[in-house]
């Protein structure tokens, strides 16, 4: 019977198990803050939380029981800012996710024109975005004045 016992105790102090203790304000949501694009997932972890732990998501997307937040995507109202909670033993931590769209690209059209004076020229902006991959386009038309010491100036649209 010894043995047995010595045995156990060679062997857990070999292969300590992990002691999952809250802290005295109870535990935190790591991130506590982060951004997100619409539509990934970002995992959330609840640091010195002790199981089971209840996850909830306010304000757009979803968090599964793992803490596998998914957030919102482009067809959602964006930006969104997301409160996630966390509760487990009688206490409760929250995280903030700001989830809002990126822009990916500009393209500017042409990219490099030589006017003369008087001439006029046609821009075309697009930008892109992870929920516009195809763009948002926007023309601007310009007119080098006759005197090439005065900047280029916006001719007004209809002009």
């Amino acid at each position: 019977m010894r043995r047995a016992l010595l045995a156990w105790a060679v062997l857990l102090a070999a292969c300590p198990l992990p002691v999952i203790k809250p802290t005295p304000d109870g535990f935190t949501i790591e991130p506590a803050s982060a951004r997100a694009d619409p539509g990934t997932v970002l995992k959330l972890v609840a640091a010195q939380a002790a199981p089971p732990i209840t996850w909830s998501a306010a304000g757009g997307g979803s968090v599964g029981p793992d803490g596998s937040f998914v957030a919102p995507g482009c067809s959602s109202p964006l930006p969104a800012t997301v409160t996630i909670t966390a509760t487990s033993g009688g206490f409760t931590a929250t995280a903030v996710i700001t989830v809002e769209d990126r822009v990916t690209g500009i393209t500017i059209s042409p990219a490099a024109v030589v006017l003369a004076p008087g001439a006029t020229q046609l821009f075309k902006a697009t930008v892109k975005s992870i929920c516009n991959p195809g763009g948002i386009a926007s023309t601007v038309k310009v007119r080098r004045p006759a005197d090439p010491s005065k900047p280029v100036e916006v001719v007004p649209p209809g002009a």
